[in-house]
């Protein structure tokens, strides 16, 4: 549990990180501020901001968000890594994006 204020807010861990620069393993879990979800370390160094209304598990390396009505792919350091815009998303398998995710406005 992280205390912020008076309140306790849950923290889940969605990842386990390994860093490149020391070998470390770093935990890396989804937490709620006003309604809306960021990433922190489980130490509750801020890896980003509270910016998505969901953020699910990572899967090879990739977590679906959304923001909105539109859903995008963040990577481990929370950087958009395919921009928010399609109608629903999913986990990738073997590499591949799921199908039957498109892009709005697209036929």
């Amino acid at each position: 549990m992280l205390s912020v204020g008076n309140s306790l807010k849950l923290l889940l861990l969605i990842a386990t990180v390994t860093t490149v620069a020391n070998g470390q393993a770093i935990d890396i879990c989804k937490y709620e501020e006003a309604g809306r979800y960021g990433l922190r370390e489980s130490s509750g160094a801020i890896i980003s901001k509270a910016n998505f209304d969901v953020i699910m598990g990572y899967r090879e390396g990739l977590a679906p968000v959304r923001s909105g009505e539109k859903w995008g792919y963040i990577d481990k350091s929370a950087k958009l890594i395919i921009p928010l815009g399609f109608d629903d998303a999913r986990d990738f398998s073997r590499g591949w994006p799921p199908f039957g995710s498109t892009k709005s406005g697209d036929t």
